[in-house]
């Protein structure tokens, strides 16, 4: 009933700086007010001996529901993550009681980077890394040869690395949440991804509809946010419509739940009104 429920890598400007957000979950419908000591420890993907940064706090009250702690750390050898040279990390989070048993051990793979654009409105340009770099994307609509709409491992490395091949640095989850062996590989070989949520065209009619896409925007970001392939996320592909209240408290939900990554409201289609 006491375990970690999330992380969450959080990219900061600094790209060799990073924010461990963890959620510590207590599902005993009361405050517990014993001590539990939280380690967090970021070292190279597939080297524990090799790391980079650790933290240790004593939470002294955990209350019912969730309990969420933000460590920041600095890690001024941290290498880069680079479509060249995608280099990952894991944060390894370790609960244990104050008598020193081990509640729960989780992990979350991440990576350094920054990626945002600059001079909007006087000279507009993507950076990766301090470094301007241009987008060449294609969509990809996640059907899947055999297993229909889930990929294998297998399947998930040809794409991203035919996409390479094609001289493409970016692929577009295209009107559906990707999938996460996509963007496990995406991170390991150095691949760029857009994502959007799918089916929101319905969302303004009901209550039902906006409360289902509500539901599925969060747990996209959530599951999704400590990637550093993903950069952009768009809520409407095509919506040929101007933005509704539901849309803005969307966009602000999305920018709360992740303040770091683009987010665009409409693909394409439709008028593009100044204001």
């Amino acid at each position: 009933p006491i375990h970690i429920s999330d992380i969450y890598m959080q990219n900061q400007p600094n790209p060799q700086q990073v924010k461990a957000i963890l959620t510590v979950r207590n599902d005993e419908k009361s405050t517990h007010h014993d001590k539990y000591n939280l380690e967090v420890v970021l070292h190279e993907k597939g080297n524990e001996s090799q790391v980079i940064g650790t933290q240790t706090i004593t939470l002294k009250q955990l209350k019912f529901g969730d309990n969420q702690i933000e460590l920041t750390f600095d890690c001024p050898h941290a290498k880069l993550w680079q479509l060249e040279s995608p280099h990952l990390y894991l944060c390894k989070a370790i609960l244990q009681s104050s008598k020193r048993i081990t509640l729960d051990t989780t992990t979350q793979q991440f990576g350094f980077r920054w990626f945002q654009p600059t001079g909007i409105g006087e000279d507009a340009k993507l950076v990766l890394n301090g470094r301007r770099i241009m987008l060449r994307t294609a969509i990809s609509w996640g059907y899947w040869p055999v297993t229909g709409l889930y990929a294998t491992p297998e399947m998930a490395d040809r794409q991203i690395r035919t996409a390479k091949r094609l001289g493409l640095n970016m692929l577009n989850f295209h009107r559906s949440i990707g999938s996460p062996i996509v963007l496990d590989k995406a991170d390991e070989l150095g691949l760029l991804y857009y994502e959007e949520p799918g089916g929101f065209h319905a969302a303004g009619r009901d209550s039902f509809a906006r409360a289902q896409a509500n539901i599925k925007l969060t747990r996209m970001i959530k599951r999704d946010r400590s990637h550093p392939s993903l950069i952009i996320y768009n809520l409407h592909n095509e919506r040929g419509a101007y933005p509704q209240t539901q849309d803005y408290d969307q966009m602000r939900m999305a920018h709360a739940l992740d303040p770091t990554r683009i987010l665009t409201y409409n693909s394409s289609n439709g008028e593009n009104p100044a204001e």
